[in-house]
Protein backbone atom coordinates (compact mmCIF):
# COMPACT_ATOMS: atom_id res chain seq x y z
CA UNK A 1 0.00 0.00 0.00
CA UNK A 2 1.16 3.94 -0.69
CA UNK A 3 2.36 5.65 2.53
CA UNK A 4 -0.04 8.37 1.65
CA UNK A 5 -2.60 6.17 0.99
CA UNK A 6 -2.00 4.30 4.24
CA UNK A 7 -1.96 8.16 5.99
CA UNK A 8 -5.24 9.11 4.26
CA UNK A 9 -7.07 5.35 5.67
CA UNK A 10 -5.80 6.36 9.13
CA UNK A 11 -7.11 9.93 9.04
CA UNK A 12 -10.50 8.95 8.16
CA UNK A 13 -10.71 5.59 10.74
CA UNK A 14 -13.02 7.05 13.73
CA UNK A 15 -10.98 5.94 16.69
CA UNK A 16 -7.92 7.93 15.00
CA UNK A 17 -10.09 11.03 14.64
CA UNK A 18 -11.56 10.81 18.38
CA UNK A 19 -7.99 9.98 19.50
CA UNK A 20 -6.64 13.45 17.23
CA UNK A 21 -9.30 15.45 19.51
CA UNK A 22 -7.18 15.16 22.22
CA UNK A 23 -3.77 15.47 20.93
CA UNK A 24 -3.77 18.24 18.49
CA UNK A 25 0.11 19.07 19.05
CA UNK A 26 1.10 15.40 18.32
CA UNK A 27 2.75 14.64 14.95
CA UNK A 28 3.50 11.32 12.69
CA UNK A 29 6.91 10.45 13.68
CA UNK A 30 7.53 7.11 11.99
CA UNK A 31 5.68 4.19 9.69
CA UNK A 32 6.88 0.69 10.96
CA UNK A 33 6.16 -2.24 8.88
CA UNK A 34 8.28 -5.70 9.49
CA UNK A 35 8.15 -8.18 6.70
CA UNK A 36 8.09 -11.51 7.46
CA UNK A 37 5.43 -14.84 6.74
CA UNK A 38 3.01 -13.29 10.22
CA UNK A 39 3.08 -9.60 9.36
CA UNK A 40 2.62 -9.04 5.27
CA UNK A 41 0.17 -6.59 5.55
CA UNK A 42 0.43 -4.91 8.61
CA UNK A 43 1.89 -0.78 9.38
CA UNK A 44 2.33 0.60 12.65
CA UNK A 45 2.05 4.20 12.46
CA UNK A 46 3.64 6.31 15.36
CA UNK A 47 3.27 9.79 16.64
CA UNK A 48 5.14 11.98 19.01
CA UNK A 49 3.15 12.91 21.85
CA UNK A 50 3.98 15.96 24.17
CA UNK A 51 5.22 13.80 27.40
CA UNK A 52 7.66 12.36 25.00
CA UNK A 53 5.55 9.22 23.93
CA UNK A 54 4.88 7.68 20.46
CA UNK A 55 1.04 6.36 19.97
CA UNK A 56 0.76 3.45 17.84
CA UNK A 57 -1.72 2.97 15.20
CA UNK A 58 -1.96 -0.67 14.28
CA UNK A 59 -2.97 -1.08 10.20
CA UNK A 60 -3.75 -4.52 9.41
CA UNK A 61 -6.27 -6.15 7.12
CA UNK A 62 -8.84 -6.43 9.47
CA UNK A 63 -8.99 -2.39 10.37
CA UNK A 64 -7.35 -0.31 12.34
CA UNK A 65 -6.25 -0.47 16.06
CA UNK A 66 -4.94 2.34 18.65
CA UNK A 67 -2.60 -0.36 19.66
CA UNK A 68 -0.28 1.45 22.28
CA UNK A 69 1.32 4.93 24.03
CA UNK A 70 4.60 3.84 24.83
CA UNK A 71 8.26 5.36 26.01
CA UNK A 72 10.19 6.73 23.45
CA UNK A 73 13.33 4.34 22.30
CA UNK A 74 15.77 7.37 21.74
CA UNK A 75 19.32 8.33 22.30
CA UNK A 76 20.27 10.54 24.73
CA UNK A 77 19.64 14.33 23.54
CA UNK A 78 18.46 12.97 20.34
CA UNK A 79 14.97 14.74 18.99
CA UNK A 80 12.23 13.23 17.87
CA UNK A 81 11.64 15.09 14.19
CA UNK A 82 8.01 15.38 12.48
CA UNK A 83 7.51 13.06 9.51
CA UNK A 84 6.60 15.56 6.40
CA UNK A 85 4.01 13.84 4.21
CA UNK A 86 4.90 16.07 1.31
CA UNK A 87 8.78 14.95 0.98
CA UNK A 88 8.10 11.43 0.53
CA UNK A 89 7.82 11.32 -2.98
CA UNK A 90 9.61 7.36 -2.74
CA UNK A 91 7.09 4.55 -2.22
CA UNK A 92 7.40 2.23 0.20
CA UNK A 93 7.58 -0.52 -2.61
CA UNK A 94 9.89 1.61 -4.73
CA UNK A 95 12.43 2.02 -1.45
CA UNK A 96 12.25 -2.14 -0.65
CA UNK A 97 13.16 -2.14 -4.34
CA UNK A 98 16.06 -0.31 -4.35
CA UNK A 99 17.21 -2.42 -1.04
CA UNK A 100 16.53 -5.29 -3.17
CA UNK A 101 18.61 -4.29 -5.57
CA UNK A 102 21.21 -3.35 -3.65
CA UNK A 103 21.64 -6.58 -1.73
CA UNK A 104 21.67 -8.78 -4.49
CA UNK A 105 24.13 -6.74 -6.55
CA UNK A 106 26.48 -6.62 -3.26
CA UNK A 107 25.62 -8.52 -0.95
CA UNK A 108 24.65 -12.02 -2.73
CA UNK A 109 25.03 -14.57 -0.12
CA UNK A 110 23.15 -12.26 2.15
CA UNK A 111 19.28 -14.04 2.57
CA UNK A 112 17.39 -12.20 4.44
CA UNK A 113 14.55 -14.02 6.88
CA UNK A 114 12.86 -10.34 8.04
CA UNK A 115 13.05 -7.53 6.75
CA UNK A 116 12.25 -4.19 9.03
CA UNK A 117 11.39 -0.78 7.25
CA UNK A 118 10.71 2.43 9.28
CA UNK A 119 10.08 5.76 7.13
CA UNK A 120 11.34 8.24 9.69
CA UNK A 121 13.02 11.93 9.92
CA UNK A 122 16.39 11.71 11.52
CA UNK A 123 18.92 15.09 11.71
CA UNK A 124 21.71 13.05 9.97
CA UNK A 125 19.65 12.40 6.95
CA UNK A 126 16.36 13.85 6.71
CA UNK A 127 13.41 12.00 5.70
CA UNK A 128 14.52 8.06 5.22
CA UNK A 129 13.56 4.46 4.77
CA UNK A 130 15.57 2.48 7.33
CA UNK A 131 15.56 -1.18 6.24
CA UNK A 132 17.34 -3.74 7.49
CA UNK A 133 17.77 -6.91 6.23
CA UNK A 134 18.13 -9.81 9.13
CA UNK A 135 19.88 -13.54 8.52
CA UNK A 136 19.12 -16.31 10.08
CA UNK A 137 22.55 -16.12 11.50
CA UNK A 138 21.65 -13.03 13.16
CA UNK A 139 24.09 -10.74 10.63
CA UNK A 140 22.46 -7.49 9.38
CA UNK A 141 22.36 -5.18 6.31
CA UNK A 142 21.33 -1.96 6.92
CA UNK A 143 20.22 0.81 4.44
CA UNK A 144 18.61 4.07 4.65
CA UNK A 145 17.30 5.48 1.41
CA UNK A 146 16.39 9.39 0.77
CA UNK A 147 12.76 9.08 0.46
CA UNK A 148 12.38 12.15 -2.14
CA UNK A 149 15.12 10.82 -4.23
CA UNK A 150 15.78 7.27 -3.33
CA UNK A 151 19.60 7.78 -2.96
CA UNK A 152 20.82 4.94 -0.58
CA UNK A 153 22.79 7.51 1.74
CA UNK A 154 24.37 4.66 4.20
CA UNK A 155 25.18 1.38 4.50
CA UNK A 156 25.74 -0.70 6.71
CA UNK A 157 26.69 -4.38 7.59
CA UNK A 158 26.95 -5.85 11.44
CA UNK A 159 25.65 -8.69 13.69
CA UNK A 160 23.27 -8.98 16.29
CA UNK A 161 25.24 -10.47 18.49
CA UNK A 162 28.43 -8.37 18.36
CA UNK A 163 30.51 -9.34 15.57
CA UNK A 164 31.74 -6.33 13.66
CA UNK A 165 30.28 -4.94 10.84
CA UNK A 166 31.23 -2.54 7.70
CA UNK A 167 29.63 0.73 6.78
CA UNK A 168 29.45 2.64 3.55
CA UNK A 169 28.17 5.52 1.99
CA UNK A 170 26.89 6.42 -1.24
CA UNK A 171 27.07 3.51 -3.14
CA UNK A 172 25.16 4.53 -6.07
Amino acid sequence: MDILDLLEQLHQDEAYKKWKTTHERSFLAHIFKMIDDLNQDDFQVGYYNEDDTITTFLIAPEGIKKAYSDGIFKAPGAKILKLEEHGIKLSMAEALAKAEKFQTTGHEGFIPIKIITILQNTEEFGQIYNVTYISPSLDTLNMKIDAATGEIVRNHCSNLIGREGNEGQNPE
